[in-house]
């Protein structure tokens, strides 16, 4: 009732363990998941990359009350778009829910960015070049024929 009290938000299924879950998501191919980590006997966290695997354009949204901030930050790097803790209220996940639907951002908790990004599990890109690609991109045209092997 929560969700579709907003306006252009509908539920399109509900599940309480994992067989139900990727039944569901399989079938319906929803745009957003909300993934409560906290599935009794299955594994939330194993769940998440089978859910993206049946329902591949769906952004996946984790719902926990875990205070482990390292499974959070590994719902991340198995996916997910964003991360709601349950003690932030009813208002932050829809927030979250209508952000990432309209634009595919990310939605994080203060601090997992820095978290993120202080473990290198997220690289800015600056980073991922290569120094020696990036000497030869700032070279002239000119420059590149002298010092090109093979020509004269």
């Amino acid at each position: 009732m929560l969700i579709e009290s907003r306006p252009g938000l509908k539920v399109t299924g509900e599940a309480g363990n994992r067989t139900d879950a990727l039944d569901i998501a399989s079938r319906e191919q929803p745009d957003v998941i909300v993934l409560d980590l906290n599935l009794g006997n299955d594994n939330g966290l194993a769940l998440l990359p089978e859910l993206l695997g049946v329902a591949k354009d769906a952004h996946i949204i984790v719902l926990t009350g875990g205070a482990d901030a390292e499974k959070r930050d590994q719902t991340m790097q198995l996916g997910a778009k964003g991360v709601v803790l349950k003690e932030d209220g009813a208002g932050e996940l829809l927030n979250a829910i209508e952000k990432v639907y309209r634009t595919g951002d990310y939605w994080l908790e203060p601090g997992a960015v820095k978290r993120l990004f202080s473990k290198n599990t997220l690289r800015p890109a600056k980073q991922q070049i290569n120094p020696e690609v990036a000497k030869i991109a700032a070279l002239t045209e000119r420059e590149r024929e002298v010092v090109a092997p093979g020509r004269s």
